[in-house]
């Protein structure tokens, strides 16, 4: 795990967290910026996207990483429905 070394350079600052395989492993990676994002928050308008190496698991990883976040910032809304694809063909 790399050490988080975030500097501001704008008003709406962009964080991509890109974990890894195991979701588990991936809320302890997230945790430096779990302490960030809430100081940004109050005096910026943040953007957050979460990846896994696949993508195939970033819902599920997004849904922990919300629950994780609205404890330390209160004012997150509930997370939206999370709509499930039916098919390609």
């Amino acid at each position: 795990m790399l050490p988080v070394h975030a500097l501001i350079t704008a008003n709406n600052p962009l964080v991509r967290f890109i974990g890894g395989d195991v979701l588990e492993d991936n809320l302890r990676w997230f945790a430096p910026w779990q302490q960030k994002l809430p100081d940004w928050q109050r005096r910026h308008n943040p953007y957050l996207f979460i990846h896994t190496p696949d993508n195939g698991d970033s819902p599920q990883q997004a849904q922990k990483i919300w629950q994780q976040l609205r404890r330390v910032i209160p004012s997150l809304p509930a997370p939206p429905d999370w709509p499930e694809q039916n098919s390609l063909f």
